[in-house]
């Protein structure tokens, strides 16, 4: 995703204009500074000009703070949490830059009655659990229609106890470390935040680790969750998933549920599972999805 991430942000600056009138500079996260470096020397072996794309690394408080505010920087692209989205849209208003951001969000899927349920359970795994639930647009939140919750949860129950939590570089892994040490601790602090706010650990739920290595998180199906609960607000960034079901049909599903995502995120795609195209798009319009 740090890759994905940076070219989708760089490419359009590349293709206006002068290449050297539009330099980029990168930041990476302080945690992941490798994949930038690389791409910077991939450019540089297939012809680019030194100087086009550049790479600083440092942490964000010195080094990204000294770039937002640099006066030579006439845009900024940033994709994290809101609250340093906030701070970056502070630290560039005195130079009018202009700004992308990509923050953070606390995603649902929607399941409802009519839903194509091998599909459904696929995407309710895919959109949580792949890329170590490191990413912004994961799921983390599952709202089942009342009618087919208990069996459905039951079936998620089972392909995440399948899941094959392991070594990065090994082809069979599904799920790998967190990146770093006090992101686990962040991560793990929420199960007894969890527990309680009155929910229920499903599976999971605990750290491990692989040989005496790696920042492991089991995968964790929170139950009985509720839209109250500091698991169904705030952003963990992990391999979480928070279930609550709903009898409701119409647009109340945004305040039964807050799918609109208004607790201070500036991020959000919802995942819509059903057979009506046309009841999907409504409700997607309604309730403030994309997907």
């Amino acid at each position: 995703f740090q890759a994905e991430d940076g070219i989708r942000d760089r490419s359009p600056s590349r293709g206006l204009g002068d290449v050297y009138k539009r330099q980029v500079v990168h930041k990476p996260a302080e945690w992941s500074p490798c994949t930038a470096a690389m791409h910077v020397k991939i450019l540089h072996d297939v012809g680019l000009p030194a100087g086009v794309v550049n790479t600083v690394q440092g942490i964000g408080e010195v080094a990204g703070k000294a770039l937002t505010e640099h006066e030579a920087i006439t845009a900024v692209a940033f994709v994290g949490e809101s609250r340093t989205g906030s701070e970056i849209m502070k630290q560039g208003a005195d130079t009018l830059k202009r700004v992308h951001f990509e923050l953070g969000g606390k995603n649902p899927v929607i399941v409802f009655e009519d839903a194509d349920l091998e599909r459904a359970l696929d995407a309710v795994v895919f959109m949580i659990y792949s890329l170590n639930g490191e990413r912004c647009t994961s799921s983390s939140r599952l709202l089942i229609q009342k009618s087919i919750a208990t069996d459905f949860i039951e079936q998620v129950k089972a392909r995440v106890a399948a899941l094959n939590v392991g070594h990065p570089l090994n082809p069979g892994t599904e799920v790998g470390p967190l990146i770093h040490e006090k992101h686990r601790e962040k991560v793990s602090s929420y199960f007894e935040i969890a527990k309680e706010d009155g929910a229920t650990v499903a599976i999971g739920g605990n750290t491990s680790n692989l040989e005496g290595k790696g920042f492991f998180v089991e995968p964790t199906l929170f139950t009985n969750a509720s839209a109250n609960m500091r698991i169904a607000k705030e952003e963990i960034f992990d391999r979480y998933v928070k279930y609550g079901k709903s009898d409701k049909r119409d647009s109340d599903l945004n305040g039964y549920f807050g799918i609109g995502c208004k607790a201070g995120f500036a991020y959000g795609d919802s995942f819509i599972v059903r057979t009506s195209v046309s009841y999907t798009h409504l409700r997607a319009h309604e309730t403030d999805s994309y997907l």
